[in-house]
Formats: structure tokens, sequence, C-alpha cells
């Protein structure tokens, strides 16, 4: 090998180390950015071909590769819109809310801006979705994309009228004949307006009751029902079952409400027993499935990436649901940033599952996954790096001395 052979190689070596140096600085730098995957600086000798018989002058190339696959730690957060992927893939995002520009991220730092949109920690991206029907059930095809930029704030609750009301409680057995007893209970029409209905319980026979039920709002058109008790107090019969509420003041559609009185024979409904009161009361608890109009109260995220809103009168339902990306290989991404990555013909194109199948992570809410980066590797690598790079420069000394002493022959 000649002197300017041993010193161009001494070149490269300076430089491949200072590749090294950027990659792990790069990585230390990043020791506590969320979804952060560790890059490693690789090398490669470069000889030029000579007789086995002579040293031939050479070099040496660095190239950083990828490890878009390790999985990080899982740590715990206090905020819900935080998430994580336990497994394979990638969240959706992008910097339009179409989705026509889609990059790839593991960093779940996830925030809602000011137009009820779910971003990302530094407002750049928007998490991309699936849209659901009122059922929670993705609207668009899950093998394609059909993916938008997720917004809470266009949001409401359901409302339901009023179909089943359970009647729980007991009516005194020590009541006479004629004795009235009346309980207040609420109830929805079509539009969510909210309706008190009065029911009086009337006794007219030795374990028989009447029960009528009024509302000042809409007209009840169904008969007065008729309640028997066996002598063991449970329920024996109560007929008709169906409330019938026409010509609501409201506008509402008329309303059919199915009444459970219970199971005849068994004590889980309406019985009769004595009170033990010297003026008996009713104790009544008259549980309904009707909803008025609810305001947003809180967002969750389920580990198979559906968003859960609920709301205060207790509705909860699907607004949107989070894919999960999957990739040939992942590895093969390019980096856009430290956490962002974009596809291309080396990793192949994505493709969308609900989390936690077909291979494809599952989703942790209120976790954060952890950087790649090992501080104890990077700094051993930094050592190596900088013996290397000590030693290549001695070379170039030990070649500059070299020419001196040639120059000092020559002359």
């Amino acid at each position: 090998m000649s002197i300017s052979g041993a010193l161009a190689t001494a070149v490269s070596g300076l430089a491949a180390q200072s590749s090294a140096f950027s990659t792990i600085s790069n990585n230390l730098a990043n020791g506590s950015t969320y979804g952060y995957k560790a890059s490693k600086a690789t090398f490669v000798s470069l000889l030029s071909s000579g007789s086995s018989s002579t040293s031939s002058s050479g070099s040496v190339a660095s190239h950083t590769s990828y490890n878009n696959t390790d999985q990080g730690i899982l740590i715990s957060s206090s905020d819900d819109m935080d998430l994580a992927i336990e497994g394979a893939g990638y969240f959706g995002i992008s910097t339009d809310q179409n989705g026509t520009s889609l990059l790839y991220t593991r960093a779940g730092d996830f925030d809602i801006d000011d137009n009820g949109y779910i971003v990302t920690g530094d407002g750049s991206y928007y998490l991309m979705g699936w849209a659901t029907d009122k059922d929670g059930k993705v609207i668009s095809d899950p093998s394609t994309t059909g993916l938008s930029a997720i917004n809470v704030n266009n949001i409401s609750s359901s409302v339901a009228p009023t179909t089943k009301m359970n009647i729980i409680g007991n009516l005194p057995a020590e009541a006479a004949v004629n004795d009235t007893f009346v309980t207040t209970t609420e109830i929805y029409d079509s539009l969510g307006s909210s309706n008190d209905a009065t029911i009086t319980y009337t006794k007219t026979a030795k374990n028989t009751w009447t029960a009528k039920v009024e509302t000042g709002s809409g007209t009840v058109t169904s008969s007065d029902i008729t309640l028997t008790f066996n002598e063991d107090g449970t329920l024996a019969n109560a007929t008709p079952t169906t409330l019938t509420v026409e010509n609501w003041t409201t506008g509402a559609a008329d309303s059919s409400i199915t009444l459970n009185f219970g199971t005849p024979g068994e004590k889980n409904g309406l019985l009769q027993y004595n009170s033990g009161e010297d003026e008996p009361t009713l104790t009544m608890a008259i549980p309904q499935d009707g909803l008025p109009l609810g305001n947003l109260e809180d967002i969750n995220i389920d580990k198979n990436g559906s968003i859960i809103a609920s709301f205060d009168n207790g509705d909860s339902r699907v607004i949107a649901k989070i894919p999960v990306a999957t990739f040939p290989n992942a590895n093969g991404l390019s980096q856009v940033t430290g956490t962002v990555y974009q596809s291309n013909i080396e990793s192949g194109s994505p493709s969308f599952y609900v989390a936690g199948t077909s291979g494809a992570g599952a989703i942790a809410g209120g976790m954060l996954e952890n950087s790649t980066t090992d501080t104890s590797t990077e700094f051993s690598d930094m050592m190596t790096a900088q013996q290397a790079y000590s030693a290549c420069a001695q070379v170039m000394t030990a070649a500059n001395r070299l020419y001196d002493t040639l120059l000092t022959a020559v002359r």
C-alpha cells in the first residue's frame, strides 16, 4: 500500500467514524423521545483489487441502519389521549384532514386541538381513523384506507324514547280495600323530552290492585293495569303490560312502553308484603331506558382502537376507530423526522387493520412507548468510535511524517 493509499484509507475512516458519532449523538439526544427507534452505524470495508502478495489500499464506508420494529417499553401516562401500540404497526397521521399524504408514527402523545381534532403532541399532524355509524361499526371498507381526521367536537349523544320500564318495589299487604298510593317517575318521548308519569295504585280486593298511569304532557290510551299477587307475596299476574301514550304536547311520536313487573312467582319485581309501618308508604324503583340529549363528558380509547364518547346522560358510543398500519418491511420506511416515517418501495405499501387483529398490535390507552435508546450501549459505541477516529488521525500524522522524510531524501 502506498503512502497516499494509507492516507486515503485514514480519511475514509475519519468520515465513517464521524458518521457514527452523528448517529450515536442522535440516539442519545432522543433518549426521552416517545416512540423513537434507536438507529445504528454499520461499517462496510471497501477494498480495491490487488494481487494476493501485496497489500492494496482500501477504504471504509458507514451507513445508518434503522431498527423500526424494536418494541419500546410501555410507560403509564395520566392522559387518556396518550396511546401506545403493543406489537407491530404504526398510527396513520397526515398534515391534512383527508389523509391525502399519509405518514406513520409510533409516538402516541396525542392531544385535542382547539377545533376538536386529535393531533400529535406538536400539533403538526392529524391522527387518522375510520368513521363509524351509530352502532359503532366502521362505515368504510376496513380493507381500504377510508381514513379521515378524527374530530370529537362534532358529536352529540343519542336521544331515546322510553320503551321499557322495570317496576321494582313493594305494595303494602296491610292496606285496606280502596286505599291508594301514588308514585311519580320520569319517562322520555321520541324528542328526548322529560315527562312526569304518575302511577296510582289502588287496592281493589284481597291480593288484587289496579295501577293507573297518567302524564300531563300526553294522553295514556292503554287500559289500567290489574295486578294480582300470590299468598307468599310474589306477583301472580299483571295485565296489560304495554303502556301507550299519544298526543304528546311536545309533538313527539306516540310511545309504546313495555312494563315489566317481574317474573310471576319470583321475588324480582313488584311484591306485596307487610310494610311494618304505622302509615304504609310505597318503596319503588322504576329504571327505564329513555335518554335525553347529553353533553360530552369523557373520551376513552380501547385496545381495539375504538374511540368511545361518554355523555352526562349515561349514553356512550363509539364515534371512530383508530386502525393500525403494518408493512411488509417496516425497517425500510423512510424517516421524515425522528419519529415520523414515510412508506416507499423498500417498505412496501401499508395494510390497515383493526388493532389487535391480523398481526397488528393492540392499542394501549393512557400509555406511551419509550425510546429504544440504550444509554450504556451508546456510550460504549461512542468510546469505540472515538478510539477509531483517533487512530485514523494518527495514521494521517504518520503519513505526513513519511512524506516529510521522502522530501528530505529528495533534497
